[in-house]
């Protein structure tokens, strides 16, 4: 059941569909640390409100908003911001 005050995660097919804009172009611009999301392990999510409160901040400015999180017990990355 959807409460308001939860979390809506997308992944990249869910975030494509979301803003209409190709895959590529979303997976370049997280890479690049323009789009707000969270890289878990090998899969980006993306908080459906923290993307449409980048829109409304102007969207696509530069500045480090990607996060990536890695299982700490696999002997692998914690978590980093970019």
């Amino acid at each position: 059941m959807y409460t308001p005050d939860m979390v809506v995660w997308l992944d990249l097919d869910g975030l494509e569909e979301y803003l209409k804009i190709p895959k590529s172009t979303l997976y370049r611009m997280v890479q690049q640390g323009r789009l707000p999301g969270h890289k878990i392990g090998r899969t980006w999510r993306f908080d459906r409100d923290a993307i449409d409160n980048w829109i409304k901040a102007g969207g696509s400015k530069p500045g480090g908003v990607a996060q990536e999180v890695v299982y700490r017990d696999h002997g692998e990355k914690s978590g980093v911001a970019s």
